[in-house]
């Protein structure tokens, strides 16, 4: 057999491995979002954060898209880093600190008519999680 051959073999092997255990293995995210929802100005982002000490450091990503376009709506996007304490959290944010835009309003969402909806992303490492809110018009 040839070393090509056993490079090939043991790739082939160890895909199949992690395939199995993928399987029997549950895919948990350190940051589960139950819920991301808007009402009178006020973003409501319901999640949980799981790790092992008292906080989890991420990647942010938070942005109002225009539902019909499906595109995000400019001046209502942002992104940073933030250390998320672990434990269950109902956090409210007004528009401008969800998205981290100041220019990001009620007003400016009305001035601009039609229907939108939120859109965030978490990332640490390769991994991330996302989650897509419900339509709202402001």
């Amino acid at each position: 057999m040839s070393t090509a051959h056993l490079a090939i073999g043991s790739v082939a092997v160890l895909a199949a491995a992690q395939g199995l255990l993928s399987l029997v293995l549950p895919d948990v995210s350190p940051i589960e979002v139950h819920s991301l929802k808007y009402a009178n100005g006020i973003m409501t982002q319901s999640r949980t954060v799981s790790a092992d000490g008292e906080f989890f450091p991420a990647e942010w990503r938070a942005e109002i898209h225009d539902a019909d376009t499906n595109k995000p709506v400019e001046g209502c996007a942002g992104s940073g880093f933030w250390n998320y304490q672990t434990g269950h959290l109902d956090a409210e944010m007004t528009l401008m600190r969800w998205t981290g835009s100041d220019t990001c309003t009620p007003e400016y969402l009305r001035s601009i008519g039609g229907r939108f909806y939120p859109v965030a992303s978490w990332h640490w490492g390769n991994d991330g999680t996302s989650k897509k809110g419900g339509t709202f018009a402001p």
